[in-house]
């Protein structure tokens, strides 16, 4: 097991679901923070799933190869993963909360006071 390649990999897979977090939950504000027309605010939720599927992707691969590879150097055995894969169990814990909170939090209208009526 090559543990630098996995390394890499799994820091790649934390890039992924970082960047698709981003482009779900905050892209308004960012929108908002940069001054971007609505076309733009689209083309960067596209360009964010673009982007974490293209980390993905590359992150699987990096990971599988780094498993299957024999081990390197003497060097690279003391390489650490914990730390990687406790970042990357952080940004999915912190996905998997903001989406539970989203579905949970959906917005309903207000209730109507007493003589206020409904216009369509």
């Amino acid at each position: 097991m090559r543990r630098r390649t996995l390394r890499v990999g799994i820091y790649a897979l934390s890039l992924a679901v970082a960047l698709v977090t981003v482009a779900t939950f905050f892209h308004e504000q960012i929108a908002g923070g940069f001054g971007l027309s609505p076309s733009a605010a689209g083309l960067f939720v596209s360009l964010g799933f673009l982007g974490g599927g293209i980390a993905g992707g590359c992150g699987v691969v990096l990971a599988v190869t780094g498993l299957f590879l024999r081990a390197g150097p003497v060097r690279e055995r003391s390489c650490r993963i914990a730390p990687s894969l406790v970042i990357l169990c952080a940004v999915t814990f912190i996905f998997i909360l903001l989406l539970v909170a989203h579905f949970r939090g959906a917005e309903s209208p207000p209730p109507l006071r007493p003589g206020e009526t409904i216009t369509m």
